[in-house]
């Protein structure tokens, strides 16, 4: 199966410094492949986030936006679809906090089709995404991706 992972020039470089034009070696900046992080919902697993939608674009400035093509067979164990991983994180969220949020609550200030384009869309992979699996790598043109949009 082939997905993408978004990341930033600057988190792809992880420095503080101004990026440079020209070739960089993926290999170089990110030895150990894409790193699992949690960081977007305390109460998951450490997961390298993946979607199957190659174009939608980073939160950040244009031309800021690095597209991660990866190919990972749709066998592999560590591959779960959001769908399936999310009731798992928020029934552990409700557990750990003693609160006892829905699905629907999570979501109300995302447009009404947020949840059912992020099932669609979106894979967890609960480990490394290792050098083999990535199969390309390049800079495009930064966009407001619809997961950031605000419901009016």
């Amino acid at each position: 199966m082939i997905l993408y992972h978004f990341t930033t020039l600057p988190a792809l470089f992880r420095t503080g410094e101004p990026i440079t034009t020209g070739r960089h070696n993926l290999a170089v900046q990110w030895p150990d492949g894409i790193m699992p992080t949690s960081d977007a919902f305390p109460y998951m697993r450490p997961a390298v986030w993946l979607t199957n939608a190659p174009e939608p674009g980073c939160a950040d400035a244009p031309g800021d936006c690095v597209r991660i093509c990866v190919k990972i067979p749709t066998t592999d164990h560590r591959l779960v679809p959001y769908r399936k991983a999310f009731p798992k994180m928020l029934a552990k969220a409700n557990r750990e906090t003693g609160k006892q949020v829905t699905l629907q609550q999570f979501f109300e200030d995302r447009p009404r089709d947020f949840l059912q384009k992020a099932s669609a869309a979106w894979w967890l992979y609960y480990d490394w995404v290792t050098l083999g699996k990535i199969i390309g790598c390049e800079i495009i043109d930064g966009r407001r991706p619809w997961w950031l949009v605000v419901a009016a």
